[in-house]
């Protein structure tokens, strides 16, 4: 089975790339803390717990101001992952998303500096 990159924002700010199994939801589960629910923009898809809101998870700011300079305005609460989309597959998060991230103060621009996308 193959893994794909993931970008992991969690409401306290924090950013990280996590690897996973493409396919496989249980680590995707794990990483958001409940059953995934997703939206999905051109190029990307965000995968979070569908029962935040529920559960009265804290919003996440960080995901709101990287949605509003994606042009993608939307609320989310709890930790959300992005990875890539191209058709029905999931793929490693694009390139222009981190990008976004950095360009608007969420990402230290050192960060991810080997990040190509890509698979190796």
């Amino acid at each position: 089975m193959s893994t794909v990159s993931g970008l992991l924002v969690k409401v306290d700010g924090s950013i990280d790339l996590v690897q996973v199994d493409n396919g496989d939801l249980a680590p995707v589960r794990d990483l958001v803390g409940g059953w995934v629910e997703t939206t999905f923009g051109d190029t990307w898809v965000a995968m979070f717990d569908e029962e935040g809101m529920l559960k009265g998870l804290t919003p996440n700011l960080s995901v709101f101001a990287l949605m509003v300079a994606l042009g993608a305005p939307r609320g989310y609460v709890g930790d959300v992952v992005f990875f890539g989309v191209k058709g029905d597959q999931t793929t490693n998060v694009p390139v222009h998303l981190i990008e976004k991230a950095k360009e608007i103060g969420l990402l230290e621009a050192t960060r991810f500096l080997d990040y190509t996308g890509t698979s190796s």
